[in-house]
């Protein structure tokens, strides 16, 4: 049996603008691979999912957010979390 010791970094998760003021948010994943995320409302209700790209990402919400607070999970290797604000 051979073992491939492979190190990975924890990727870097940004947010803008923050707080949203628009339909639109960018975020920049520093990972390697394409990996999945999910945006909840702070009731828990998932609002968007789908996978970033290592990049800049746009998503673009079909519906207006209310004015509240929300989460952006990002599940690669670990589990990121992040709270944005929508004005």
């Amino acid at each position: 049996v051979v073992a491939v010791n492979r190190e990975y970094s924890n990727p870097n998760v940004l947010i803008y603008p923050n707080p949203v003021r628009s339909d639109q948010i960018t975020i920049s994943f520093s990972g390697e691979i394409n990996t999945s995320f999910k945006i909840y409302k702070i009731t828990g209700d998932i609002i968007e999912q789908g996978m970033l790209k290592p990049g800049i990402n746009k998503i673009h919400f079909f519906n207006v957010l209310s004015s509240g607070i929300y989460f952006l999970q990002v599940e690669s290797l670990i589990k990121i979390s992040k709270k944005f604000i929508v004005e």
